[in-house]
C-alpha cells in the first residue's frame, strides 16, 4: 500500500497507450460483427483465429492495462501509510522524523523492505 501510492509515470503513460490501442482494435472487431454478425465466427483474421479470439485477447489485454492505470483522484497521504508500517515492523530511524512524507524515506522502506524481507515472506 505504502509504496503504491507513489505510481510510476512512464508505466502510467505506457499503460495508457496501450489501453487505446487494445480498446481501439477491440471496438474495431466488434462494430464489424455488428454490421455484419456472421463475421464473429465465420471470419478467420488469421489462420484457425477468428474474431471471437481477437476480441477476446485485446479485451483482456484492455482489462490488465486498465488496472495498471493508477485513479486519478486518489488521495496522497504517505505519512498515515509509512505509520502503519512503522507499527508492524517497530522500526523507524530518527533520521525519518518529520520526513516520514518525503522520497528518501520511500525510497530507504522500499530497498530495505525488499533486500531484508525473508524469501518465504515474498511468496505470501
Amino acid at each position: 500500500m505504502y509504496i503504491g501510492q507513489f505510481p510510476n509515470e512512464k508505466l502510467t503513460i505506457i499503460m495508457r497507450f496501450v489501453a487505446f490501442i487494445a480498446g481501439s482494435f477491440a471496438a474495431v472487431l466488434l462494430l464489424a460483427t455488428v454490421i455484419d454478425p456472421d463475421l464473429f465466427v465465420g471470419f478467420e483474421v488469421t489462420s484457425h483465429r477468428t474474431v471471437l479470439f481477437y476480441v477476446g485477447v485485446f479485451g483482456s489485454i484492455l482489462a490488465v492495462a486498465r488496472g495498471m492505470i493508477p485513479e486519478e483522484n486518489r488521495v496522497f497521504d504517505p505519512e498515515l501509510l509509512i505509520m502503519d508500517v512503522i507499527q508492524h515492523t517497530h522500526y523507524m530511524p530518527d533520521s525519518w522524523k518529520d520526513e516520514l512524507h518525503s522520497k528518501k524515506v520511500r525510497q530507504i522502506s522500499h530497498t530495505r523492505g525488499v533486500t531484508l524481507t525473508p524469501p518465504p515472506l515474498h511468496e505470501s
